[in-house]
């Protein structure tokens, strides 16, 4: 990594923009390795921490969002937060400008203001947050009940930037549909390909053996008409199609934006052309947007900034690792790609075996807000239990370099 100059303040005003699951990471992994170096703020809206990393099990019934409060992870993280959003930026001034025109300078700024979603299969319903959970438990009662001949799950080109939701949709349907057919039709050339061939091929077979036909390298254009349309393939008939969205950045004045407005970044989080303005999460131009490699840019930007203010590191950049928990509607399956390698497990390959692996924030609610975090399915059941709990034996530092 290229030095950077030691910040001239002490502790050092580090500015974090976000309040989501990359902004909070980044804020409990900078006071675990820089301590009392940084005094830490956070330019965030809202009242509560959102942890959704099971949104995709909620209309299974085996799923639930988290609120955690935001006060209270503050104070036992000695930050404090602006109740704003972040719109602009000035650089050279090192200044943070919030949607009430509140300016607020730093040392350095760190942006994880995530992504806002994008209908991108008209027609279809897009599974993008929670408001999409009670039309998909309806989608999967009525196909539980047999009362759909056919449903569609659609991931759109460009591919979505984390396609692993949209097959656990597709298996934990068919673990319960009766008389439905259930077609995945996606742009990728074969499936979860980001995971490389071995995990491709095990979940084709994971298809097959489901009763789920796949269609790849065919683009979901649209559904209207009782059919969904593919670019280069003939149209799929369904009486309803699901889709993953698009995703997109909002502007921020003042800092470079690539296409979909992400902010280019370098394997350390810095953005790219500007001095001290680093980035991690959804808003970054890194293609894949996942939790587990969220958390791995909040770190990689900790150990920057910590290092900066005089913590005894040496920052690490981003590894090329990608995890994945695939839900099936009996027992998950573990999905990993490493250096080129790719992984597939019926038994776990990290732990604690949660959907966030390797991350400092989990740890933590599960000790100050005995957050019980799902993880395995019940014997016999084909549901998720709670095998992490508060007091369970949890590290204190993630796995990221040792794993």
């Amino acid at each position: 990594m290229p030095s950077e100059a030691p910040f001239r303040s002490s502790p050092a005003r580090v500015l974090v923009a976000g309040g989501g699951i990359a902004a909070i990471e980044l804020v409990v992994a900078l006071r675990k390795i820089a301590g009392e170096r940084v005094r830490i703020e956070l330019l965030a809206p809202g009242e509560h921490l959102v942890y959704r990393p099971l949104l995709v099990a909620e209309p299974f019934g085996v799923g639930s969002v988290h609120r955690f409060p935001l006060a209270e992870i503050l104070a036992d993280q000695g930050a404090i937060r602006r109740d704003a959003s972040l719109v602009a930026v000035e650089v050279d001034a090192h200044e943070a400008i919030s949607d009430s025109g509140e300016r607020v300078a730093y040392d350095a700024l760190a942006v994880a203001v995530g992504a806002r979603p994008l209908d991108a299969v008209p027609g279809a319903l897009s599974f993008a947050g929670p408001a999409a959970v009670e039309p998909m438990r309806e989608l999967v009662e009525r196909a539980g009940r047999g009362e759909l001949g056919a449903l569609a799950f659609a991931l759109p080109e460009p591919a979505a930037s984390w396609p692993l939701p949209l097959y656990e949709l597709a298996l934990m349907t068919a673990a319960r549909a009766r008389g439905t057919r259930i077609v995945v039709a996606t742009a990728e050339q074969a499936p979860l390909e980001l995971f490389g061939d071995a995990v491709s091929e095990s979940v084709r077979g994971r298809l097959e053996r489901a009763g789920i036909e796949l269609v790849v390298n065919a683009a979901p254009l649209g559904f209207a008409d009782g059919a969904l349309k593919l670019a280069g393939a003939d149209p799929i008939p369904a009486d309803a199609a699901v889709a993953l969205p698009a995703l997109e950045v909002a502007p921020v004045v003042g800092l470079p934006h690539g296409t979909g407005g992400f902010l280019p970044v370098d394997e350390h989080g810095r953005v790219e052309g500007t001095a001290d303005v680093y980035a991690a999460g959804d808003v970054t131009d890194f293609p894949v947007k996942q939790g587990g490699v969220t958390v791995r840019q909040a770190q990689a930007v900790a150990e920057c900034l910590a290092a900066r203010a005089g913590a005894p590191i040496t920052p690490e950049p981003l590894e090329p690792l990608l995890r994945g928990m695939l839900l099936t509607g009996a027992e998950p399956s573990y999905l990993e790609s490493r250096a080129g390698e790719s992984l597939l497990a019926d038994s776990p390959l990290w732990w604690p075996p949660t959907k966030i692996a390797d991350s400092y924030l989990v740890p933590y609610l599960v000790a100050r807000f005995q957050l019980s975090v799902p993880t395995l399915p019940g014997p016999g059941e084909g549901d998720l239990v709670s095998t992490v709990a508060a007091g369970d034996d949890v590290p204190a530092r993630p796995g990221r370099k040792e794993a």
